[in-house]
């Protein structure tokens, strides 16, 4: 006789705290300079897996229209490189967790293809955009764990 046992996983999820997170972009403006830009709303969901922190998962989603691109937004998915800085309670005792990420992506790939070259070389607008989040997030407090088979 054979007995199956269960291996606990704790996983929680956690929502950002927009007033304490940002999301940011800079692109090369004409190969001299970097364009700083932000965008005004945007949220997102943590999916942490504690004990395969590999596994866990992020959703962020941003509204195009909240930048001023003068181009339909296009929605594609990225994969972040992400630091963890740590966990802590608040002074009204929810956890909150910060996070660092950052992503680059060839902007022709949404669907930006404009550009103008210069006589002295180069482009007006760099195909590279670099993108940076930081997160502290806030555990949902109706969901500490779960239990996976």
């Amino acid at each position: 006789m054979s007995t199956n046992t269960c291996t606990p996983r704790t996983s929680s999820t956690w929502d950002v705290d927009p007033a304490h997170s940002s999301l940011g972009f800079t692109v090369r403006h004409l190969v001299i300079s970097k364009v700083h830009g932000r965008f005004v709303r945007w949220a997102g969901t943590l999916l942490i897996d504690d004990a395969q922190p590999e596994r866990s998962r992020v959703q962020v989603r941003a509204e195009a229209a909240s930048i001023d691109t003068h181009e339909p937004g296009v929605a594609r998915p990225v994969r972040l490189e992400v630091d963890a800085l740590g966990r802590t309670r608040d002074p009204w005792g929810s956890e909150r967790a910060g996070f660092s990420g950052r992503t680059s992506i060839d902007r022709r790939d949404f669907g930006l293809v404009w550009n103008q070259a210069l006589e002295t070389g180069g482009v007006v607008v760099g195909e590279k955009v670099e993108i940076a989040i930081e997160v502290e997030a806030v555990r949902r407090a109706e969901q500490v764990s779960s239990q996976a088979a």
